[in-house]
């Protein structure tokens, strides 16, 4: 399908084309993440749906613990949510913490 491998992790392709960039991971449970500019991740699911059977979860929200929020065309990771549950867990005692 014409992706090269990232050097420093097999599980992760790329691929650049005249329908745009597109970056997959591939997890060892079968799930994949895609993203990418709209037309060459809209080419990739229907080349891939030849193959196999796929099923779209939807937006992403969650990647690795972390949240996910697309912003201008950007993607960010936060933490957010794991910030509020030490705070609720520690409470005053965190107030006073180097980070």
């Amino acid at each position: 399908m014409g992706f090269t491998k990232c050097l420093s992790d097999q599980c992760l392709l790329f691929r650049k084309n005249e329908l745009g960039t597109i970056i997959v991971c591939l997890y060892f449970d079968h799930d994949t993440m895609v993203v990418g500019d709209r037309k060459a991740v809209d080419d990739f699911k229907k080349q891939l749906a030849k193959f196999v059977n796929t099923k779209e979860e939807g937006r992403m929200t969650k990647y690795v613990g972390c949240m996910v929020k697309s912003y201008n065309g950007s993607l960010y990771l936060h933490q957010s949510n794991l910030i509020k549950k030490i705070e609720r867990k520690f409470g005053d005692r965190n107030k006073n913490a180097k980070i």
